[in-house]
């Protein structure tokens, strides 16, 4: 129980994600295995900010080509630098995809946070590249797979809804798998960097100010409150997207919360949940961080590919 819990500190912890337009470069709050908290800066060159239709803050990688991209700093515990390879449109892959889909081509769009991006390790060691080389591995006849990563470091459920309508619509995939976990559901990035951004103003030290503006919504925004308006986000991708959708979890991932993520999942046209990815924190398959390591990515992939192929999502016979 213990180590469940602090399992579930360190992955609110995680997320708490500190970005602002406005500011000299961008944060994200991390607690290491040992509960000690530490703040991992990010190359704010790397990232587009802007304000969008239904969010202010928005901000998604800058589009590099196929130039290795430093987009984490590295934290002193990161033995080798992760090879970051960004694509025209901002994805996380090592090439380029048509937005017309090649026939016989099963497209899939994933979704996330910094877990689906693949922080830390090379884009071809991230769990979305993994499952599309085991998912052309497969013996199915005339078919061939794309993996779309649209993961981005920091989002929460608000982002990846209008990720997917900005870039990921006109790719018209056949599947989306979204990755959905505790923390996601603890975090509201828009207040946040709003609160944080008022008190930069008022003339508050860039820590300090989102040291406040955290304190602030932890005490002004309590589960009642927050739960609803999450889950209003989450749902809020059945305004982009009506095809096949997989919402995938860990098995530690609180009750209430898979509830969410189960309903919308069984409520969305062709919809399905699976919560029994590997345990990657009692097998030690993570970062100091909590950030899943190569092995870890390693069977998160293979764990979907099962599942996807146990269910026939692919329609592959």
């Amino acid at each position: 129980m213990k180590h469940r819990y602090l399992i579930l500190v360190a992955l609110l912890v995680l997320e708490l994600t500190l970005v602002s337009v406005v500011f000299k470069g961008f944060y994200e709050a991390r607690k290491g295995a040992l509960g000690k908290s530490t703040v991992i800066p990010l190359n704010n060159k790397a990232f587009v900010q802007s304000t969008t239709e239904n969010i202010k803050y928005y901000y998604e990688p800058k589009p590099y080509g196929t130039e290795p991209l430093d987009l984490l700093r590295k934290p002193d515990w990161l033995r080798q630098d992760p090879t970051y390879l960004i694509n025209s449109e901002g994805f996380n892959n090592e090439r380029e995809y048509s937005i017309e889909k090649p026939v016989g081509t099963f497209r899939i769009i994933t979704l996330g946070d910094s877990f689906t991006f693949g922080q830390f390790v090379d884009t071809k060691l991230a769990y979305p590249a993994l499952l599309e080389n085991l998912l052309n591995s497969s013996v199915c006849e005339d078919q061939k797979y794309e993996v779309l990563n649209l993961g981005v470091p920091g989002y929460d459920v608000q982002y990846s809804p209008e990720r997917f309508r900005l870039r990921g619509q006109k790719y018209n995939p056949d599947l989306v798998i979204w990755f959905l976990k505790d923390d996601d559901m603890a975090v509201m990035e828009e207040v946040i960097k709003g609160k944080a951004v008022a008190y930069k103003n008022s003339g508050i030290e860039d820590r300090l100010a989102w040291e406040k503006a955290s304190l602030d919504y932890s005490l002004n925004y309590p589960e009642s409150i927050k739960i609803p308006l999450q889950k209003k986000f989450i749902e809020s991708l059945d305004k982009y997207y009506s095809g096949k959708l997989l919402i995938i979890t860990f098995p530690f991932t609180e009750e209430k919360f898979k509830g969410i993520f189960k309903s919308f999942a069984q409520s969305h046209n062709q919809g399905y949940f699976f919560d029994n990815l590997t345990d990657i924190y009692a097998q030690n398959l993570a970062f100091p961080d909590k950030h899943p390591n190569v092995v870890g990515h390693q069977k998160i992939a293979t764990d979907v590919f099962n599942f996807i192929k146990d269910k026939n999502i692919d329609s592959c016979r």
